[in-house]
């Protein structure tokens, strides 16, 4: 996800050299989290750094820092807690995952599928039947969305 989101080194330089350099004990940057769901949707897509925000109905705040929706999961790199509203995936329950990515050379693999079988079914905000033009999107010059349709 940090190849996904060039201004991660703008971020923290030193996770980005740890990462790169295989380090002893990697771990997401303070405040960011990552988060997961499932979803069955044919929808797929890959972006960095935007913001959606639900401006009409229930308010809700969707702040992707980098996200990949490629079924069965949905995986979010995401800042804090929302100022704008209510965090979806908060709302919706999804997991947290920001502790899978801390590793020591020491660790020990885990097997997930009870997890898995916890985790909400989700679809993205832009896709929802009925609330899709309920949302707005802010992004950055640097921020890009490839978009695809998963035929089978």
């Amino acid at each position: 996800m940090v190849a996904l989101a060039p201004s991660f080194n703008v971020i923290d330089r030193r996770f980005v050299r740890d990462l790169l350099e295989d380090g002893d004990d990697l771990r997401l940057p303070g405040g960011m989290s990552l988060r997961v769901a499932l979803t069955s949707d044919r929808h797929a897509r890959i972006a960095s750094a935007y913001h959606l925000h639900r401006v009409l109905g229930v308010r809700q705040d969707y702040e992707a820092f980098a996200e990949i929706y490629f079924r069965p999961l949905v995986w979010l790199l995401t800042g804090g807690p929302s100022t704008f509203g209510n965090s979806l995936p908060d709302q919706e329950g999804w997991g947290d995952a920001t502790d899978w990515i801390a590793y020591t050379r020491e660790a020990q693999r885990a097997d997930l599928r009870d997890v898995l079988t916890r985790l909400p079914h989700t679809v993205h905000p832009s896709h929802r039947p009925g609330s899709a033009d309920q949302w707005i999107e802010m992004s950055g010059p640097t921020s890009y969305v490839l978009e695809g349709r998963i035929t089978s």
